[in-house]
């Protein structure tokens, strides 16, 4: 029997201001595999991550994260994903302060 995929993103499409930058793409990553976005810049590769991320909503289409709709269940993605920017951003404070950002009670 085959697992639904984790990350599933079927005629997503991100627009700025008039400008698309991703164009009803999709894409499928099963669990346990690596994938991997390849473009020349302004392809749509940040703005796809950063819709699976839920940090920016998808403009059309159907982004599914681990079963739950990106743009409606927000919070629980969130919850489930992790992410390691390409660019190291600490806030000031301790190191403690910086390991528990974003995780009430610790």
């Amino acid at each position: 029997m085959e697992s639904s995929p984790l990350v599933e993103g079927r005629g997503l499409v991100k627009a700025y201001n008039g400008l698309t930058a991703v164009d009803h793409t999709d894409f499928s990553v099963k669990r346990g595999e690596c994938y991997g976005f390849l473009g020349p810049n302004g392809a749509g590769k940040t703005s796809t991550i950063r819709m699976i991320q839920c940090v920016s909503p998808p403009t059309g289409g159907k982004l599914m994260v681990d079963g739950r709709r990106a743009g409606k269940d927000d919070r629980k993605i969130k919850e489930i994903i992790g992410v390691v920017p390409q660019e190291i951003q600490l806030f000031a404070g301790t190191v403690r302060d910086n390991i528990c950002m974003g995780m009430p009670g610790l």
